[in-house]
Formats: C-alpha cells, sequence, structure tokens
C-alpha cells in the first residue's frame, strides 16, 4: 500500500514543475514565443467512482 500524501505531494511537486517549465518563453527562428499550460490530476481511486 502506497502513502496518499506522499504520493499526492511527488504529483503536486511535478506538475509545479511542469508549469514553471512552461512559464519561460522559448525563442525559435527569432520568433519569441509565449505558452501557457493547464493540468488536471485525478488520483485513483479516490478521485474516481470506478475504483476497486
Amino acid at each position: 500500500m502506497t502513502n496518499t500524501n506522499t504520493d499526492t505531494y511527488e504529483i503536486d511537486t511535478v506538475a509545479k514543475n511542469l508549469i514553471e517549465q512552461f512559464e519561460m518563453a522559448f525563442m525559435i527562428q527569432r520568433h519569441h514565443l509565449i505558452t501557457s499550460v493547464s493540468i488536471g490530476i485525478a488520483v485513483s481511486p479516490r478521485d474516481g467512482i470506478d475504483g476497486p
């Protein structure tokens, strides 16, 4: 059995790191590109009704 609090913390950390990476502007062939990202996370079975 896994520790849900630890798992949730790790998922949150990875998601925040990904968002931070996309906050940086990119330069491609002299074009300044700005991106954004949205992440939705569901943890099974806690967030679903189809879990065991």
